[in-house]
């Protein structure tokens, strides 16, 4: 009976000199990032999108080496916001394709009508998006989508690359080449030749602009 007794006694001392966390569990369960030797880092792939995560010092080096920080009470891991871009955009709800040169010869060599659209960056002259839907005479049931995929507007100068997805590729790519009669905000008609020197193109709409939006893929 003694010697039970005497066992219940270590057992409790025991209890009351070991630190509790030397009883936790092997994997670091109720330890802090820093006791688990980890570092909270504030990880920014390609400069984008910053964000706090929790890494293994072993990692640090890596994450370093493409702009990565140490998150203190200094210097906290801050969202930035998304750049902004100015943007116009020309639509006009119908359009003229002719089978002739520009003007055209005759009424009937109009081959196809449908809207179009274009979308670009004033202070970098790049297109941003953009599309013709392109109805055809001959059978107006027939809309072939062309995504303007590249281009520049250039004041009135108007550039641009359609691209159509065809089922088997390869893709449709053709190029229009000619002006807008204005850039500014207001009525303005985009002419010029569409997919080669013969092809005539006339579409007239509208120009407006705003002094910004988020930039594609922020």
């Amino acid at each position: 009976m003694r010697r039970t007794f005497g066992i219940v006694a270590v057992l409790a001392l025991l209890l009351v000199l070991v630190p509790s966390s030397a009883m936790a569990a092997p994997n670091g369960g109720g330890r802090s990032a820093a006791q688990a030797g980890k570092i909270t880092v504030c990880h920014s792939p390609n400069g984008v999108n910053p964000r706090a995560i929790t890494i293994s010092r072993s990692a640090w080096k890596a994450h370093e080496a493409h702009g990565d920080f140490i998150v203190t009470k200094d210097k906290p891991c801050v969202p930035k916001k998304a750049a902004k871009v100015p943007v116009c955009t020309f639509a006009a709800t119908t359009s003229q394709y002719f089978s002739a040169p520009l003007p055209p010869a005759t009424v009937g060599a109009l081959f196809a009508t449908g809207p179009i659209t274009i979308r670009w960056n004033p202070a970098t002259k790049a297109v941003l998006g953009g599309a013709w839907d392109e109805y055809t005479v001959a059978d107006p049931a027939t809309k072939l989508h062309n995504a303007v995929t590249a281009g520049t507007v250039d004041g009135t100068a108007v550039n641009l690359t359609f691209t159509r997805t065809i089922v088997p590729p390869p893709d449709y790519v053709f190029t229009f080449s000619g002006s807008l009669s204005s850039a500014t905000p207001g009525p303005a008609t985009l002419s010029g030749t569409m997919a080669g020197p013969s092809y005539a193109f006339t579409a007239t709409g509208l120009v407006s602009c705003r002094a910004g939006k988020a930039a594609p893929g922020s």
